[in-house]
This record gives structure tokens, C-alpha cells and sequence, in this order.
């Protein structure tokens, strides 16, 4: 894969296009898909329940057209998503029961894989629970069957294989490793990559290790068609 000598945009600091379909980042590990997804709710609510995909689809579609920035420093630009609006679901399933004080939001995955986001993150304008991309389903190279998908905040934060939501009133503490290695917001714009801060280190150090980060991408998507198939 190569890459754009030439910046993303002035609200993508450190960033550079590639010239290649987005790579398949995320854990190395093959899933397989629930032949009825669900979207279940728990933590700092009146009311645990479980989200149907005929209960989504009482929301409208909503489409986000953004690009997509990775923590270390590629960008795929201009890709269209489409699904339900975080806040829409929010809105009208999650908010009549959810405790007062809830500030954050802990998503878990099909993979194991989990991330806390802050609420008025999620929030926000084009942030969405994306079933489709460029206007294909979702496959389980990007995130099927559901996804979340924050323009805003660096691509670690768009889990894959969405199932769970646990609304908590306080972020749950990290480890040492993770202060270190993320940030508990991830803005793009303003170089969010660590909690340490050290915005130029963490960019510098991130682009020279851009090529082994792509070359594994790359392993990890012949596995996935090795076992899919």
C-alpha cells in the first residue's frame, strides 16, 4: 500500500491519504456473525434491554459521507456510511432510562474488543451505528454487522462487530499501558493520540512505524479470506 505525500486537510494534522481501498485493521480474529443481531443495553439504566434489528429499523436511515483517519497517521478519505444515527438511537431507546449522571458509554465487540467513548462525543452530528459501507453491508472485514462510527475521533475508537452498550457513570480507570498508549477522547484534530499529550512524538513515532502497521493489516486480511473461504 503507498501513500499521499500531501496532507488530509488542515482538521487532520499528521495525516496522509492512502492511495488504496481502506486496509482491514482490528484484532486478528475471525467471527462469526449472529444470524440476528442484537444490541443489548445495560449498566447505569432503569431498564436493561435488548435492541432488535426490527427495533432499529423503526429509526431513519441516515447517511454520513467522512473520512477516515487511522492513529497511525493514514487516512482513507471521502467514504460513505450509512445506518442510524447514534443520537437517534440514543434519543428514543436508551435516554428515558438512563441515569442522570451517565457521562460515558462502554461499547464491547463480537471480538472481544471494547472502547469507552464520552457521551457528548456520541452525540454529535454524523456519529452513527453503521450497517452499510459505500453502499454495500457491512462485511467482517470492516465491522459487520453493526458498527460504530465516529468521524470526529481517530479510527480505534469506530469499534468493529458492535453488540453491547454499557452506560456508566464514570469512565472506567486504565491501566498505566493505556494511559500511555490511548488517548480517553482521540480527537483528530488536535492530535489525540496518547494521554501523555507529546502530539508530535506520538505522529513521529506512528509514520515510522507505518509500514510495519500496513504490512500486518495486509497479513491479517489473507488470513481472513484464507478462513472465510
Amino acid at each position: 500500500m503507498s501513500l499521499s505525500s500531501q496532507a488530509t486537510s488542515e482538521k487532520a494534522p499528521g495525516q496522509r491519504f492512502l492511495n488504496e481501498s481502506m486496509p482491514r485493521y482490528g484484532l486478528p480474529k475471525w467471527i462469526d456473525l449472529p444470524s440476528d443481531p442484537t444490541l443489548s443495553i445495560f449498566g447505569a439504566t432503569t431498564l436493561p434491554h435488548l435492541l432488535t434489528q426490527q427495533d432499529l429499523r423503526k429509526l431513519p436511515l441516515t447517511a454520513v459521507n467522512a473520512d477516515f483517519h487511522c492513529v497511525t497517521t493514514w487516512s482513507v478519505p471521502d467514504l460513505h456510511w450509512h445506518g442510524w444515527a447514534f443520537a437517534d438511537v440514543w434519543q428514543d431507546f436508551i435516554a428515558e432510562f438512563a441515569d442522570p449522571a451517565v457521562s460515558h458509554v462502554r461499547f464491547s465487540a463480537l471480538d472481544g474488543y471494547a472502547v469507552t467513548i464520552p457521551l457528548e462525543e456520541l452525540l454529535k452530528e454524523g456519529v452513527l451505528i453503521a450497517t452499510h459501507l459505500s453502499h454495500e453491508p457491512l462485511t467482517v472485514k470492516h465491522g459487520a454487522p453493526l458498527r460504530l462510527v465516529l468521524p470526529q475521533l481517530y479510527g480505534y475508537k469506530s469499534l468493529k462487530h458492535l453488540y453491547r452498550l454499557e452506560l456508566l457513570t464514570r469512565p472506567i480507570p486504565s491501566s498505566a499501558t493505556s494511559r500511555i498508549l490511548i488517548h480517553p477522547r482521540g480527537r483528530v484534530d488536535l492530535e489525540e493520540r496518547s494521554s501523555t499529550g507529546l502530539p508530535l512524538f506520538w505522529r513521529t513515532l506512528y509514520r515510522w512505524q507505518l509500514p510495519n502497521f500496513l504490512r500486518q493489516a495486509a497479513g491479517w486480511q489473507e488470513r481472513d479470506r484464507e478462513t472465510a473461504s
